[in-house]
């Protein structure tokens, strides 16, 4: 306890030199950047000095034992980054450069027409540190053979079907309110960043162990420097939240339960990728930051993603390339037992189910139901709200958002891209293969109460559908050069002598 107050006494005084008296310059820049005031008194960034807000009376920081604690936590994931990093490296070939510069330009594009939100400079950030990390090779890494030359459940890439989906989603919306700048834009630019991604899949398969290290680097960033970029990085507790912390930390994130949801996704990679010595240090970290938003349902995602995925490995069958992979009847019924489940969950809610949720979905509901097969179109929420027929929220569920935009049909693509996804998992244990399913199945239940990827827009969790992609590994057929058939690797029997 004497260490954190020593701590907090330096954080303190570091703040009241930088955010009381700081440059004009930065101050401009970092409110032009970020879209937050950081040019107030440092007074307001110290604990004991909570102010009312619209949401109620919130504290900007939060108790100084909790404030140092996260920041040591930063700095401790900094220091496992640098002793971990590896040296060398080499530039990256044209095909990535030109696929980056496809998704740097699309999320620039996608800020401009939501006004540039401060939402979309995150995911810049984060798209950003992915391309940092690709493979250094030039070459494509190994792809996970497929048997067979027949059409099966899983020859479509994700990205394909990514991209169907998102083409649904355009044609149903200009079907329900027409063409127009605000109903096309989004989509097409989430289309043309969709070829993006395929480009960089195909010039190199990003591996799970460089995905976790821009996701830690970025939290680290978080809780560094989330009192300059945030001016309210800690909130009140409400009635029905509260964490370890005495207050709800939150960061630079529109909400606990987005930076709740990112966390468990990081560590979902740090669990499957970083080397023991720097996991025994990092899992431990990232527990305390998601302990300290509160967030029960992330923490119970968490949880039931890591079991799901051990059960689901245990269905997995060895291939001829030595690696495990799940039987596709398995991917298939794991992907619908998911998007069941949260069907059911939507049919069965009330005003009252997950702190008020059920509310929006009921009303939505009663628009568009569970059977609709092809949707209102998403354009068509705002309109019902403006109306007075839906709450003032957003859907609060990738199920419900894609039921109420393109039907059961949209619905049928997301689950199919699951499971996609599923198929490609692989290792050549079960658990590296649980641990390769877990960001997969955690993806798809954290959708049954948010909407982890819109294609009409870039947000906190824009990364991790774009992070699922990139290492996701390209299938092969059998019969496609470097990989041969097993009847034809297997030598022939010996023949008969003649008589």
């Amino acid at each position: 306890m004497a260490s954190l107050r020593r701590i907090d006494r330096v954080y303190r005084c570091t703040w009241q030199a930088s955010v009381a008296r700081p440059a004009g310059f930065t101050k401009a820049f970092v409110r032009s950047v970020t879209g937050t005031n950081v040019g107030v008194p440092a007074s307001r960034f110290l604990p004991g000095e909570p102010r009312n807000h619209a949401r109620g009376l919130k504290s900007d920081v939060g108790r100084p034992t909790g404030r140092s604690m996260l920041f040591t936590i930063g700095m401790v994931l900094v220091a496992t980054l640098v002793l971990g990093s590896e040296t060398g490296s080499s530039q990256p070939p044209g095909t990535r450069l030109l696929a980056v510069a496809l998704l740097l330009s699309t999320t620039f594009l996608f800020g401009v027409i939501d006004a540039a939100q401060p939402i979309a400079l995150l995911a810049v950030g984060g798209l950003l540190m992915l391309a940092l990390t690709l493979p250094k090779s030039d070459s494509p890494t190994e792809a996970v053979p497929r048997s067979g030359r027949r059409m099966s459940v899983s020859s479509l890439e994700p990205t394909v079907l990514a991209l169907c989906l998102t083409t649904w989603m355009l044609a149903r919306n200009v079907a329900a309110v027409g063409p127009g700048f605000r109903v096309v834009a989004p989509y097409t630019l989430a289309i043309v960043a969709l070829v993006g991604i395929e480009m960089l899949r195909s010039a190199g398969q990003l591996s799970h162990a460089s995905l976790a290290r821009p996701f830690i680097a970025f939290l680290a960033a978080v809780l560094l420097l989330s009192p300059y970029l945030s001016e309210t990085p800690w909130l009140a507790c409400r009635a029905e939240k509260c964490s370890f912390a005495g207050q709800i930390y939150r960061g630079i994130f529109p909400s606990e339960n987005s930076l709740a949801i990112f966390v468990a996704f990081a560590l979902t990679l740090a669990l499957a990728t970083t080397r023991r010595s720097t996991r025994l240090i990092q899992v431990p970290a990232l527990l305390a930051i998601l302990l300290a938003t509160g967030a029960r349902t992330a923490l119970f995602g968490l949880g039931l993603a890591l079991v799901v995925a051990g059960a689901v490995s245990l269905l997995s069958r060895r291939e001829a390339s030595d690696h495990l992979r799940l039987a596709p009847w398995a991917a298939v019924s794991t992907a619908a037992g998911i998007t069941a489940a949260a069907l059911a969950l939507l049919g069965t809610a009330d005003e009252f189910t997950l702190s008020g949720r059920g509310r929006t979905w009921v009303a939505a509901l009663e628009q568009v139901p569970l059977t609709s097969l092809t949707g209102a179109g998403s354009s068509r929420w705002t309109e019902l709200q403006d109306r007075g027929l839906l709450t003032q929220h957003f859907p609060h569920s990738q199920f419900l958002h894609l039921l109420f935009s393109g039907g059961l049909v949209a619905v049928g693509l997301w689950t199919w891209i699951l499971v996609a996804l599923l198929l490609r998992a692989h290792g050549d244990t079960r658990p590296k293969l649980m641990l390769q399913l877990a960001p997969i199945i955690l993806i798809g239940l954290f959708g049954a109460t948010e909407i982890i990827w819109n294609p009409a827009t870039i947000d906190s969790f824009t990364v991790l559908i774009v992070s699922v992609l990139l290492v996701s590994p390209r299938l092969r057929s059998a019969h496609e050069p470097g990989e041969l058939p097993i009847a034809e690797v297997m030598p022939s029997p010996p023949l008969e002598p003649a008589r």
